[in-house]
């Protein structure tokens, strides 16, 4: 049996499909996997095999405790999969689809599933938030800026630095694990306001930072520290207001106990720009809906990266790196401008990149023709797949170009500090040839 599968895998293409594969979940009895069959197919794990009709089917460990968390029995039971992947096959007349999971991610709760003929990952307990849109008037505020909210409401952030930027009653969600540990500025809301601290198996971070005031959104990609390059939003919805208090209070449940907090953190300030828009805007909820492969995908004539730095690994592939370099060859014009990284390969292909050191860069957002996507999501794998992020996609082309202009100003700002520096070591080099010169003819 074991040789006809491995030939039939060389000799013939898939028609029968794995769906989904649940191979350590949080509770062992509940592995399953989900099957297409076009017609009589054969599932294995070239230790057992199983017969289905055409359709779609659930093998699971325990059809009782499948049935307990899922609410219907499965269609077979007795599968028994290897947490840290294995091989296994779904037969069809003339087809054969394999799959192994020992490549892409491993950990508990995760479930693999297909999506666009390619594999994918996702845990049990993420939430649903479909994407929101709406027709907004609003401003951007560009940081370093000096930004404060009065009023009654909610903010969730991965942490926070400014407690003076606070000016009201309000309710706070923090992550309870933020790299350094948690500053003693966030236990100090905690006099006046309710503080919630998060942390969860299915989410790596709670790195997403909004504020709900009435229907007043504001999104951010800052920690409430306002002396970095980055995006502050302002705007009216009743609908995206409504969308993010769900998301705020269903994380909620993910509430924990802080184990620790570091010293205070001093804030400094800037002076900010302000530039207003009207257009529709749209809300992603990360990782379950990523909007920046898409974003990427959509330039037609240029695209302008702002973010600390990126790093183009990923799980399966290198999905951020090879959007941009398609757009590229798609004739983009494509800059990056980031404070941090070594980025210079990517001048192979025709794809500016400068680096700002003054101010730093916090902020992650990209410009396209006519859209700004603006994220708390750094752009590296945990950003982009496992953290709790939110996304906000605004269509207003005005906007999209004074963005560029400042985006731009930028890039030559790290142009010209490294021509100064150019220009500098060639002065001293002049100078000490100078001196050689003077030395040898006085000799």
């Amino acid at each position: 049996m074991r040789i006809f599968i491995l030939l039939a895998l060389l000799l013939y293409p898939a028609s029968a499909e794995i769906l989904e594969v649940y191979p350590n979940p949080f509770n062992e009895e509940e592995e399953y996997v989900k099957i297409l069959c076009n017609s009589n197919c054969t599932f294995t794990d070239f230790e057992k095999e199983m017969k289905f009709e055409k359709g779609i089917h659930y093998i699971a460990k325990n059809s009782t405790a499948f049935k307990n968390k899922f609410g219907f029995y499965p269609d077979a039971e007795g599968v028994s999969l290897s947490n840290n992947g294995e091989l296994i096959a779904l037969i069809e007349e003339n087809s054969v689809e394999y799959f192994n999971w020992a490549w892409i991610y491993l950990d508990e709760g995760v479930i693999y599933f297909k999506e666009r003929g390619k594999w994918d990952f996702r845990y049990e307990g993420w939430s649903s938030f479909e994407p929101i849109e709406d027709e907004v008037s609003g401003r951007l505020i560009l940081c370093p800026c000096d930004y404060r909210l009065k009023g009654e409401g909610i903010v969730y952030a991965y942490t926070i630095y400014d407690t003076e930027s606070f000016e009201g009653n309000f309710t706070f969600a923090v992550d309870s694990t933020p790299v350094g540990g948690i500053p003693l500025n966030v236990k100090m809301l905690e006099e006046n306001n309710k503080v919630y601290y998060l942390k969860s198996k299915v989410y790596r971070n709670f790195h997403a930072k909004f504020a709900v005031v009435g229907n007043k959104v504001v999104i951010t990609t800052e920690n409430w520290k306002w002396d970095k390059r980055g995006i502050v939003v302002e705007f009216n919805s009743e609908k995206i207001s409504e969308a993010l208090k769900e998301l705020f209070y269903n994380d909620l449940k993910y509430s924990a106990q802080p184990k620790s907090f570091k010293n205070y953190v001093k804030v400094e300030r800037g002076k900010g720009k302000s530039f207003d828009f009207s257009g529709k805007v749209a809300l992603y909820v990360m990782p379950e809906n990523n909007p920046v492969f898409d974003f990427i995908r959509s330039a037609k004539k240029r695209l302008y990266v702002t973010a600390p730095t990126l790093d183009f690994e990923y799980f399966n592939g290198t999905p951020l790196l090879d959007e941009i370099l398609n757009a590229s060859k798609r004739g983009v014009d494509v800059k990056i401008l980031v404070s941090y990284g070594d980025l210079e390969f990517l001048e192979e292909y025709g794809i500016e990149v400068e680096k700002l050191k003054n101010p730093k860069i916090h902020g992650k957002y990209l410009i396209s023709d006519s859209s700004v996507l603006i994220t708390s999501a750094n752009l590296n794998k945990y950003g982009l797949k496992l953290n709790r992020e939110i996304a906000l996609k605004i269509e207003d082309e005005k906007l999209a170009d004074k963005l560029a202009e400042e985006f731009l100003r930028d890039f030559k700002k790290g142009f010209d500090e490294r021509e100064y520096l150019y220009l500098l070591l060639s002065s001293v080099g002049f100078f000490v040839a100078a001196l050689i010169f003077l030395k040898r003819q006085q000799s």
